[in-house]
């Protein structure tokens, strides 16, 4: 028993010395504890620091968005009703309680598609601090008072879903017979498969029914960028240091 423990003794002295120094579980340089599993301990004797947590980046929310109507794409506003983006404003509540504000028409595109006639310039004008009124076309007249007997370059935008409403009929007395660009915008919304040849010659003849001298013509898309910038060439090349109207 005493050779037998003192034997036992000398092994576990020596699986000691092993364990200490090559065998089993390593301390010291090798970074790992004895006994068990194997676990990282701290080198140099010293307790592990705790990690700072890095800060979190504050990110500045985000503004909401003004709804606007989605046939013209104006403000949506209830209290002037002769201003872009009107809307009842029991009807517009109903629509934000029900988050439904971008399925919403204002006031005159809901008449335009119930088929009613809306004038592309209201009589009568509104004056609104830090916005721009809206003037009566007799007013618009007058501003233009004179340009007929002066040299200037013309550019005349047509809507192109709406060119009887934006043609202005009585043009020709306003502008003489100085030179005419038009420029029919909205482009992107006449049916697939038009050709933009036969509508520029349309045009053409129209402002030749109404007198005008036309010396280029220009469709183009605000939303798709389409011959936008043909169109500013054009503008820039014929101006010839005229004033633009």
């Amino acid at each position: 028993a005493t050779a037998a423990e003192g034997e036992g003794g000398g092994r576990a002295g020596g699986g000691g010395r092993r364990g200490a120094d090559g065998g089993g579980q390593r301390t010291g340089g090798s970074g790992w504890a004895q006994g068990g599993a194997a676990r990282p301990v701290a080198r140099g004797g010293g307790a592990q620091a705790p990690s700072t947590p890095r800060p979190q980046r504050q990110r500045a929310p985000k503004a909401a968005p003004v709804p606007a109507c989605y046939g013209c794409g104006a403000a949506l506003q209830t209290e002037y009703d002769d201003v872009p983006g009107f809307v009842d404003a029991e009807l517009f509540e109903q629509k934000r309680m029900h988050r439904q504000l971008d399925q919403l028409l204002c006031s005159r595109c809901r008449l335009l598609a119930q088929g009613e006639f809306v004038p592309v310039v209201r009589e009568g004008s509104t004056d609104l601090a830090g916005a721009r009124s809206v003037i009566t076309p007799q007013q618009l007249r007058e501003q233009l008072k004179g340009l007929a007997d002066r040299a200037a370059l013309i550019v005349k935008l047509v809507d192109m879903v709406d060119v009887s409403g934006t043609f202005l009929a009585r043009v020709r007395n306003l502008v003489g017979r100085n030179p005419v660009i038009l420029v029919g915008t909205k482009a992107d919304l006449l049916p697939r498969g038009t050709s933009s040849e036969l509508v520029v010659e349309w045009l053409a003849q129209l402002a030749d029914a109404h007198g005008l001298n036309v010396i280029d013509i220009h469709l183009v898309s605000a939303r798709t960028g389409a011959s936008v910038d043909r169109a500013v060439r054009a503008i820039c090349t014929q101006r010839k240091g005229r004033d633009v109207f």
